[in-house]
Protein backbone atom coordinates (compact mmCIF):
# COMPACT_ATOMS: atom_id res chain seq x y z
CA UNK A 1 0.00 0.00 0.00
CA UNK A 2 1.13 3.21 -0.74
CA UNK A 3 0.30 6.82 -0.18
CA UNK A 4 -0.47 8.80 -3.40
CA UNK A 5 -1.91 12.11 -1.61
CA UNK A 6 -2.54 13.37 1.39
CA UNK A 7 -4.77 16.78 1.74
CA UNK A 8 -4.91 18.88 4.78
CA UNK A 9 -8.23 20.91 5.00
CA UNK A 10 -9.06 23.11 7.97
CA UNK A 11 -7.08 20.58 10.36
CA UNK A 12 -4.92 22.27 13.10
CA UNK A 13 -2.41 24.64 11.91
CA UNK A 14 -3.38 23.40 7.84
CA UNK A 15 -5.83 25.56 6.24
CA UNK A 16 -5.19 23.89 2.66
CA UNK A 17 -2.37 21.65 2.07
CA UNK A 18 -1.52 18.84 -0.39
CA UNK A 19 1.42 16.48 -0.64
CA UNK A 20 1.98 14.42 -3.07
CA UNK A 21 4.62 11.59 -2.53
CA UNK A 22 6.84 9.98 -4.93
CA UNK A 23 8.58 7.81 -2.67
CA UNK A 24 9.65 7.70 1.04
CA UNK A 25 8.68 11.62 2.71
CA UNK A 26 11.41 13.12 5.09
CA UNK A 27 9.84 16.22 6.78
CA UNK A 28 12.55 19.25 8.19
CA UNK A 29 11.54 22.19 9.63
CA UNK A 30 11.78 24.32 12.85
CA UNK A 31 9.33 23.98 15.49
CA UNK A 32 6.43 25.34 14.98
CA UNK A 33 6.52 24.42 10.96
CA UNK A 34 3.54 21.46 10.75
CA UNK A 35 5.55 18.30 10.98
CA UNK A 36 3.38 16.52 13.58
CA UNK A 37 0.29 17.91 12.20
CA UNK A 38 1.44 16.07 9.38
CA UNK A 39 1.78 12.74 10.91
CA UNK A 40 -1.27 13.70 13.00
CA UNK A 41 -3.11 13.95 9.96
CA UNK A 42 -1.70 10.47 8.88
CA UNK A 43 -3.14 9.13 11.37
CA UNK A 44 -6.48 10.43 12.01
CA UNK A 45 -7.43 8.56 8.53
CA UNK A 46 -5.53 5.45 8.78
CA UNK A 47 -4.78 4.41 12.64
CA UNK A 48 -7.95 1.95 13.91
CA UNK A 49 -8.06 3.88 17.78
CA UNK A 50 -7.94 7.39 16.12
CA UNK A 51 -11.27 8.02 16.76
CA UNK A 52 -12.19 5.18 19.38
CA UNK A 53 -10.13 6.51 21.99
CA UNK A 54 -10.25 10.49 22.39
CA UNK A 55 -12.81 13.00 21.36
CA UNK A 56 -11.78 16.04 18.99
CA UNK A 57 -10.92 19.40 20.73
CA UNK A 58 -10.87 23.07 19.38
CA UNK A 59 -7.33 22.75 18.82
CA UNK A 60 -7.48 20.26 15.88
CA UNK A 61 -10.11 22.75 14.12
CA UNK A 62 -7.39 25.55 12.14
CA UNK A 63 -7.54 29.01 13.99
CA UNK A 64 -9.42 26.77 16.27
CA UNK A 65 -12.52 27.72 14.22
CA UNK A 66 -14.96 25.23 14.84
CA UNK A 67 -17.57 26.50 12.64
CA UNK A 68 -15.95 24.56 10.00
CA UNK A 69 -15.61 21.04 9.67
CA UNK A 70 -11.28 19.87 9.83
CA UNK A 71 -10.47 17.45 7.44
CA UNK A 72 -7.93 15.13 6.09
CA UNK A 73 -8.24 13.01 2.39
CA UNK A 74 -5.85 10.30 1.67
CA UNK A 75 -5.60 8.41 -1.47
CA UNK A 76 -4.13 4.86 -0.90
CA UNK A 77 -2.71 2.86 -4.07
CA UNK A 78 -0.61 -0.09 -4.68
CA UNK A 79 -3.50 -2.22 -2.41
CA UNK A 80 -2.52 -5.90 -3.19
CA UNK A 81 -5.84 -7.88 -4.33
CA UNK A 82 -6.75 -8.49 -0.76
CA UNK A 83 -7.54 -4.85 -0.13
CA UNK A 84 -8.91 -3.81 -3.31
CA UNK A 85 -11.55 -6.69 -2.73
CA UNK A 86 -11.91 -4.98 0.63
CA UNK A 87 -12.44 -1.71 -1.26
CA UNK A 88 -14.46 -2.67 -4.49
CA UNK A 89 -17.11 -0.80 -4.44
CA UNK A 90 -15.18 2.39 -3.69
CA UNK A 91 -12.71 2.19 -6.19
CA UNK A 92 -11.07 4.47 -7.99
CA UNK A 93 -8.92 5.30 -10.77
CA UNK A 94 -5.23 7.38 -10.33
CA UNK A 95 -2.91 8.19 -13.67
CA UNK A 96 0.70 7.90 -12.38
CA UNK A 97 1.77 10.58 -14.81
CA UNK A 98 -0.95 13.48 -14.03
CA UNK A 99 -0.86 12.42 -10.12
CA UNK A 100 -4.82 12.80 -10.10
CA UNK A 101 -7.93 11.06 -10.29
CA UNK A 102 -9.40 9.96 -13.17
CA UNK A 103 -12.81 8.91 -14.69
CA UNK A 104 -13.08 5.31 -14.22
CA UNK A 105 -12.23 3.10 -17.19
CA UNK A 106 -15.12 0.32 -18.51
CA UNK A 107 -12.70 -2.63 -17.39
CA UNK A 108 -10.29 -1.77 -14.40
CA UNK A 109 -9.10 -5.42 -15.45
CA UNK A 110 -7.77 -3.73 -18.68
CA UNK A 111 -5.99 -0.97 -16.70
CA UNK A 112 -2.55 -0.14 -17.98
CA UNK A 113 -1.07 -0.51 -14.42
CA UNK A 114 2.10 1.45 -15.48
CA UNK A 115 -0.03 4.30 -15.92
CA UNK A 116 -2.91 3.70 -13.73
CA UNK A 117 -3.72 2.16 -10.63
CA UNK A 118 -7.20 1.22 -9.02
CA UNK A 119 -7.10 3.72 -5.55
CA UNK A 120 -9.30 4.28 -2.61
CA UNK A 121 -9.92 7.59 -1.13
CA UNK A 122 -10.52 7.93 2.65
CA UNK A 123 -11.58 11.57 4.70
CA UNK A 124 -11.33 11.92 8.00
CA UNK A 125 -13.77 14.62 9.19
CA UNK A 126 -14.13 16.07 12.56
CA UNK A 127 -17.29 18.98 13.09
CA UNK A 128 -17.79 20.49 15.92
CA UNK A 129 -21.55 20.42 18.37
CA UNK A 130 -21.83 23.95 19.83
CA UNK A 131 -24.95 22.88 21.78
CA UNK A 132 -22.92 19.68 23.34
CA UNK A 133 -19.94 21.69 23.02
CA UNK A 134 -18.03 18.86 21.98
CA UNK A 135 -16.60 17.39 18.44
CA UNK A 136 -17.65 14.34 16.84
CA UNK A 137 -14.91 12.52 14.35
CA UNK A 138 -14.65 9.95 11.95
CA UNK A 139 -13.23 8.37 8.87
CA UNK A 140 -15.07 7.84 5.56
CA UNK A 141 -14.90 6.89 1.95
CA UNK A 142 -14.87 10.30 -0.18
CA UNK A 143 -16.17 8.53 -3.19
CA UNK A 144 -19.20 8.31 -1.36
CA UNK A 145 -19.69 10.91 0.63
CA UNK A 146 -21.99 13.79 0.21
CA UNK A 147 -21.57 16.77 2.63
CA UNK A 148 -24.08 18.97 1.70
CA UNK A 149 -26.63 16.40 2.42
CA UNK A 150 -24.63 15.10 5.65
CA UNK A 151 -24.59 11.96 4.18
CA UNK A 152 -20.88 9.84 4.86
CA UNK A 153 -20.58 6.02 4.59
CA UNK A 154 -18.53 5.70 7.73
CA UNK A 155 -15.51 2.84 7.53
CA UNK A 156 -15.77 0.54 10.48
CA UNK A 157 -12.60 0.16 13.18
CA UNK A 158 -12.53 -3.49 11.75
CA UNK A 159 -12.09 -2.03 7.54
CA UNK A 160 -9.41 0.42 9.08
CA UNK A 161 -6.97 -2.73 10.83
CA UNK A 162 -6.77 -3.76 7.45
CA UNK A 163 -4.37 -0.89 6.67
CA UNK A 164 -0.79 -2.12 7.27
CA UNK A 165 -0.02 1.39 8.85
CA UNK A 166 1.55 2.24 12.20
CA UNK A 167 2.34 6.05 13.26
CA UNK A 168 5.45 5.23 15.51
CA UNK A 169 7.23 7.89 17.92
CA UNK A 170 9.83 8.24 20.55
CA UNK A 171 6.97 6.95 23.16
CA UNK A 172 6.51 3.80 20.84
CA UNK A 173 8.30 0.22 20.85
CA UNK A 174 8.47 -0.12 17.33
CA UNK A 175 9.11 -3.49 17.26
CA UNK A 176 6.97 -3.97 20.16
CA UNK A 177 5.26 -8.29 19.27
CA UNK A 178 2.56 -7.97 22.27
CA UNK A 179 -1.09 -8.64 21.44
CA UNK A 180 -1.42 -4.60 21.11
CA UNK A 181 2.03 -4.13 19.65
CA UNK A 182 1.01 -2.25 16.16
CA UNK A 183 4.34 -4.54 14.93
CA UNK A 184 2.66 -7.55 15.70
CA UNK A 185 -0.49 -6.51 14.18
CA UNK A 186 1.00 -5.33 11.10
CA UNK A 187 2.69 -8.70 10.47
CA UNK A 188 -0.36 -10.38 11.03
CA UNK A 189 -2.26 -8.86 8.43
CA UNK A 190 0.07 -9.26 5.77
CA UNK A 191 0.16 -12.38 3.37
CA UNK A 192 2.42 -14.69 3.74
CA UNK A 193 3.36 -18.44 5.14
CA UNK A 194 5.23 -17.73 7.59
CA UNK A 195 7.14 -14.82 10.26
CA UNK A 196 9.99 -14.09 7.40
CA UNK A 197 7.31 -13.53 4.34
CA UNK A 198 4.53 -11.74 6.39
CA UNK A 199 7.32 -9.58 7.79
CA UNK A 200 8.87 -8.75 4.18
CA UNK A 201 5.14 -7.58 2.58
CA UNK A 202 4.09 -5.88 5.74
CA UNK A 203 5.52 -1.92 4.52
CA UNK A 204 4.08 0.69 3.92
CA UNK A 205 6.00 2.29 1.35
CA UNK A 206 5.50 5.73 2.78
CA UNK A 207 8.11 6.38 5.60
CA UNK A 208 7.62 9.72 7.20
CA UNK A 209 10.96 11.25 9.21
CA UNK A 210 10.94 13.99 11.13
CA UNK A 211 13.76 16.48 11.77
Amino acid sequence: MRVYMLEIRKFRGFDLAQILPAGHVLLCGEPGAGRSDVIEALDRVLSPDSTRTRLPSDLDFYRRDTGQRAEVEVVLGALGDELEQLFFDHLEVWDHKTRQLVDEQADPAALDRDRYDLVVRLCYRARWDPKEEQGEHWVDYAKTADPDADYFERLSRTERERLPFAAVDARSRPLDIGTRGVFRRLVEASAGGDFSKALARSSIRLQIVTC
